[in-house]
């Protein structure tokens, strides 16, 4: 039986998305597998905060941001992925000083850059196991 915090990935369904990910690949529980890559994305979205904050509340738990690529990647192909499409999510994608780039809000392909100040929904990535 595979460890109770580490959901196992299943080969198949990596490869009829395409992907060339090792099948010994695995996420904590709480994440999922991005196909055809060996990053993990939170399942579901873990608050609202401003960049900074939700870029440290990542880094607290042992991860990061999403790239912008990554989240995209995540919302168009990790199955069972929640809310991605419901708020705007921060990635880690800076354009100045005082902006960085937000996903999601109706769709996948939504993007756009807001000031770091305002809360935006966290969701987190981390190399899989």
């Amino acid at each position: 039986a595979a460890d109770a915090d580490i959901a196992s990935v299943d080969a198949q369904a990596d490869a009829a998305a395409g992907g060339l990910v090792d099948a010994s690949l695995a996420c904590p529980a709480d994440m999922l597998l991005i196909p055809a890559t060996s990053v993990c994305i939170d399942q579901s979205q873990r608050g609202a905060l401003p960049w900074g904050q939700a870029a440290a509340a990542c880094s607290a738990l042992g991860r990061r941001l999403c790239t912008d690529a990554e989240w995209l990647a995540g919302c168009t192909g990790a199955a069972g992925l929640l809310d991605a499409t419901d708020d705007w999510e921060w990635v880690s994608d800076v354009i100045s000083a005082t902006d960085a780039v937000k996903r999601g809000s109706a769709a996948c392909t939504a993007r756009s850059s807001h000031a770091i100040v305002d809360p935006y929904g966290v969701r987190c990535c981390a190399a899989a196991l």
